[in-house]
């Protein structure tokens, strides 16, 4: 599953993303691994492993 943002986000809000759902939740992933707290990001992902017509609730910090 894929978010992609309309406009550049900080890294550090977008590691605080949370996609829950009954069997628990997942962090999200990104295409690098490496960066600071100052950069920034437009997509990120959450690995597959998803229930069959699971429900999910996709969970943002406050600020984004």
């Amino acid at each position: 599953m894929r978010l992609s943002f309309n406009a550049p986000v900080a890294r550090k809000l977008a590691e605080a993303i949370r996609l829950k759902s009954a069997g628990g939740e997942s962090r999200p992933a990104f295409e690098s691994d490496t960066g600071d707290g100052d950069s920034r990001v437009t997509d990120l992902r959450f690995k597959p492993l998803f229930a069959e017509l699971g429900r999910f609730t996709l969970e943002l910090p406050a600020g984004l």
